[in-house]
């Protein structure tokens, strides 16, 4: 059993330290090597989180074909994982590998933000191929897997209760002191209801719809995007506007009152100008300590945890031709997704853990029995090297998500483009009179990658 877990390859080498040095090659605009490391574990247990990583990393290359064959292979692995009617032998030694090492030997399932993100962002490949009946397609699923994911949480936690009851153990003698520990983090997470749904795909999807010529379903995922993020301007506009073409003469007039102004129609030689602007990096997991009593024994478990809590929330500033600028806002915190996502799962990691020290107990014994005193120790050794918090996430999505609607005289419009962090670039977008034109810009810590779709 442990063997087989050992086939995942964070059992003892962290996830976050592998993806480190594929975060440095992309500062430098190297692809090369970040590609090739990841495309060896094309076969492996966790390869949905690194088909996730390699997906992204094409992306930002410019390569939408690898980018899309990348994410349908994660997208069938978790379409296969959830098919499975019944527990394989596979999954049964990950599990037993799992009880006597750590949740890392569980092969990794992408959280709901993250299958959610992995739709979005093939969409943006289909519109990177001017396919937006393929990035329709996409926005839909994205939809599916929203509606899907609360269904599945509730499915998570009972499972793991049930486990507990079987073990005759009752999770709520340290789901308080363990609660009190992540305290600050859980806050964090602000008003996020859930980590299920995102305005940012929300917005996506209403521009998709609006590309295809169906302004009733864009104002419809406008509308949701904007009761996930109502202080966004950008969406605000964006119902005025559909509201008033769409003949809603009621919602107008509510909406026109609560974000008091009009919309205006645009003027001849107009179009218009979106930008989805994402930055940064989501938070890696650390991994925290915490003492733990069993009957017997006292005991320090670890954790995951995020400690990098802060916003670092700056703007990307567009300088028109015109002498004019104008800023993003804020639409998605993928931070506080992250935080909501491990909260979510705290509960059923919790009396996997208990069941873990169990187990390790009952080993411990065991070898004592049998082997000795020598036996004891090399058992506590186990323990004490196996004992390592599952810090495996999905580490190349954005720690936010920002955008800009403009409109701009018809004609190839020179924008530059400023980042936070004082990275700029210069670009050139065709503006069709009345039609709507995208750019996708990601900022990492030194870089812009800008891609018109």
């Amino acid at each position: 059993m442990f063997l087989s877990g050992c086939a995942t390859t964070s059992i003892f080498s962290p996830y976050p330290q592998q993806i480190s040095e594929i975060k440095r090659d992309i500062e430098k605009r190297s692809f090369t090597k970040p590609l090739k490391t990841l495309d060896k574990n094309r076969s492996s247990k966790d390869k949905t989180l690194y088909m996730l990583e390699r997906g992204r990393v094409a992306q930002l290359q410019g390569d939408a074909e690898g980018s899309i064959k990348d994410f349908a292979l994660a997208m069938r692995t978790e379409t296969a994982a959830d098919e499975k009617a019944k527990i394989s032998v596979t999954d049964t030694a990950a599990q037993g590998a799992a009880l006597f090492t750590n949740d890392n030997a569980i092969p990794y399932r992408a959280a709901a933000y993250e299958r959610v993100m992995m739709h979005h962002y093939q969409a943006i490949n289909y519109l990177m191929k001017n396919d937006v009946e393929g990035a329709g397609v996409e926005v839909r699923r994205a939809a599916l897997e929203q509606r899907d994911a609360l269904e599945k949480h509730h499915k998570a936690i009972a499972k793991a209760e049930k486990q507990a009851k079987e073990k005759k153990y009752d999770p709520s003698q340290h789901n308080a002191q363990i609660n009190r520990r992540f305290a600050a983090m859980y806050a964090a997470a602000g008003s996020v209801k859930n980590s299920f749904q995102n305005a940012y795909t929300f917005y996506l999807s209403g521009l998709i719809y609006e590309l295809i010529g169906q302004p009733n379903d864009a104002y419809i995922d406008y509308k949701k995007a904007l009761e996930i993020f109502p202080e966004n301007p950008v969406l605000q506009d964006d119902v005025l506007r559909l509201s008033r073409s769409l003949d809603f003469r009621d919602e107008y007039e509510i909406f026109s009152a609560k974000f008091k102004r009009k919309s205006e129609s645009l003027k001849a030689g107009e179009g218009e100008l979106v930008i989805l602007y994402e930055e940064g990096y989501v938070p890696v997991k650390d991994n925290i300590g915490i003492p733990m009593q069993t009957i017997n024994n006292m005991h320090i478990v670890d954790f995951p945890v995020y400690r990098d809590l802060s916003k670092h929330k700056s703007q990307l500033t567009l300088l028109m031709k015109s002498g004019e600028f104008a800023k993003t806002s804020l639409i998605c915190d993928f931070r506080a997704l992250a935080v909501k996502d491990l909260e979510e799962k705290m509960p059923a990691i919790i009396i996997r853990q208990v069941l873990r020290l169990i187990a390790k107990n009952s080993m411990r014994k065991t070898a004592d029995e049998h082997l000795g005193p020598a036996g004891a120790i090399a058992a506590i050794l186990f323990g004490v090297v196996s004992e390592q918090a599952d810090r495996r996430s999905w580490l190349t999505l954005p720690r936010n998500a920002q955008i800009l609607r403009v409109r701009l005289p018809k004609g190839e419009q020179s924008l530059e483009l400023t980042a936070g962090n004082g990275e700029r670039d210069q670009i050139n977008v065709n503006i069709r009179e009345n039609k709507l034109s995208i750019l996708h810009v990601v900022g990492t810590k030194k870089q812009l990658f800008t891609h018109v779709l």
